[in-house]
């Protein structure tokens, strides 16, 4: 065998064999000498195997460096789905949102995107980073702006279900939205605001009972509720128990919608009637005349002596 021809060799080299052993026997050193040489190519593969298994793992930290010294940039697509799926209520839904691309990942940091409303509305989008993938998503504070004839057709439609058909709303053709302002629409062709389809509940005994709240504090309250408080749903509701200067001056603050908070939530901006405030005047001032007895002037009227 190639083993025992190797081993018979190193005895005669080295003289370590004697005069009366034999020539194919060795003694015990020769055992430890192939050994020995023996583990020379276990060890020279093993140094093959980590010098191939160093190379590697280099090769490998080289490319996660490079990876590394990549900057990493916001999901867009990500970010434009948290928009529509944040920023979109039961009365305005997001349609449509687009990112700038290769925004670099900075937590803290801020950015814009734009926005389209299924009303048609527009508007922008400041998206805070949050780290960790996560964001925050807010409108823009004047970014929004509603086409005029979205506005006009949900003031008909408002008036059309509080029992004021047939009327014709003209508002600017691009109203932009703002926290605590007004817009001013005309407002024609209010008919039946003085008609007989009116309802009124009887009055009580008291001539002006003491309500459970203001007009202003009722108003609030109904326009918290998201609720269009038309003027003759607001007649009802009070039960003609408050003067003219008491509903007139809420009323130019009527909502067609809800009230705008600071939040995306919304239905159109404030409406100002300037026609429909002198038709109330009168229509009111006859209402309460023939109910009390007396007109409103003549309830303020100083008493005579």
């Amino acid at each position: 065998m190639p083993r025992l021809t190797r081993e018979c060799r190193h005895p005669r080299r080295r003289g370590d064999a004697t005069m009366g052993t034999p020539p194919n026997m060795t003694t015990a050193e020769p055992d430890v000498v192939p050994q020995r040489r023996g583990g020379w190519p276990a060890l020279a593969g093993g140094a093959l195997i980590v010098g191939a298994l160093c190379a590697a793992g280099c090769g490998g930290s080289k490319g996660g460096s490079t990876t590394a010294a990549q900057a990493k940039t916001v999901d867009d697509a990500q970010v434009e789905q948290g928009i529509e799926s944040s920023l979109s209520t039961s009365t305005a839904k997001v349609t449509g949102a687009k990112c700038p691309s290769n925004i670099p990942v900075q937590k803290g940091d801020t950015f814009t995107c734009t926005v389209t409303f299924s009303d048609g509305a527009t508007g922008k989008a400041t998206v805070t980073q949050q780290g960790l993938g996560k964001y925050t998503y807010a409108l823009t504070p004047g970014s929004v702006q509603v086409p005029g004839a979205t506005a006009d057709a949900a003031v008909e439609k408002a008036l059309a279900d509080q029992g004021i058909p047939n009327t014709t709303v003209t508002c600017p053709s691009n109203i932009i939205v703002k926290v605590d302002t007004t817009v001013t629409c005309d407002v024609s062709g209010a008919q039946g605001l003085a008609g007989g389809t009116v309802r009124r509940r009887p009055r009580r005994a008291s001539r002006k009972p003491e309500p459970a709240m203001s007009a202003d504090q009722l108003l609030t309250h109904l326009f918290n509720a998201g609720v269009a408080v038309s003027i003759i749903s607001t007649v009802l509701a009070l039960g003609m128990s408050y003067t003219v200067a008491e509903l007139v001056a809420p009323l130019r603050r009527v909502w067609l919608g809800t009230q705008l908070n600071g939040n995306p939530d919304y239905l159109g901006p404030a409406i100002v009637f300037s026609l429909v405030d002198l038709i109330l005047v009168l229509f009111l001032s006859v209402e309460l005349g023939r109910h009390s007895g007396s007109t409103p002037a003549a309830e303020n009227a100083p008493p005579s002596s």
